[in-house]
């Protein structure tokens, strides 16, 4: 983890266990109930399959507090139960419902909320995977060199924060994480190169464009 090499490291979130709880209530899911994940998480040996809990489903594999697209809800409508609320969710995927839908977005409306406002929805636990995408890793610069620092792989993160329409305050999720993370926590990660490749001269000029969304230790 030499961030001095222009490597990074790919950082695994996982959601926030009261969020998750609440949701599981709302939605009166067992959280001990066992499920396939086959398709978000293929096995590594043939003739296996891959198991886990409801719970674990939500806290590390599905991104349901993220932001869903109108594809979703032409996914979400058969599930609901009541007709008018299969109609409301229906209609906006439509265009002439576009307004409606970018003001969700604009309040960062989430795949839980889209969930837990429709009542009459019966999605079984085995479908969710389906019906949400995965938690994409997030990629850090890597802010400490191991020859300063042997052992030791250092970041430098912001807790990202938005506020959406309405006034609520959004926080982004990976950030939140490692923000909240302590001694002892473990996570899942791993380094890989970034998008940057320094030249092996060391003599060679360099011309760089600071994004600020990180900090690395470049030869100056």
């Amino acid at each position: 983890c030499n961030g001095a090499d222009g490597k990074a490291l790919s950082v695994y979130a996982t959601n926030d266990v009261q969020k998750v709880t609440e949701f599981m209530e709302k939605m009166k899911l067992n959280a001990l109930e066992v499920v396939s994940v086959e398709e978000i998480a293929p096995p590594e040996q043939e003739g296996t399959v891959v198991l886990t809990t409801v719970e674990k489903l939500f806290l590390q594999y599905l991104d349901i507090f993220g932001k869903p697209t109108r594809e979703f809800l032409k996914n979400l409508f058969p599930y609901a139960q009541d007709i008018q609320e299969k109609v409301t969710i229906a209609e906006l995927t439509l265009d002439r419902k576009m307004a409606e839908f970018q003001d969700r977005q604009m309040r960062a409306f989430t795949f839980a909320d889209y969930f837990t406002e429709f009542k009459s929805l019966k999605i079984p636990a085995s479908k969710y995977v389906e019906l949400v995408p995965t938690i994409k890793q997030r990629v850090y610069s890597i802010c400490s060199s191991s020859d300063f620092r042997p052992g030791k792989c250092q970041l430098l993160v912001v807790r990202e924060d938005w506020q959406a329409k309405g006034g609520e305050t959004k926080f982004g999720l990976c950030s939140s994480f490692l923000t909240f993370a302590r001694p002892s926590s473990h996570f899942i990660g791993h380094s890989t190169h970034s998008v940057m490749k320094l030249p092996e001269d060391k003599m060679a000029h360099i011309f760089m464009a600071g994004l600020g969304t990180g900090l690395a230790p470049l030869p100056a």
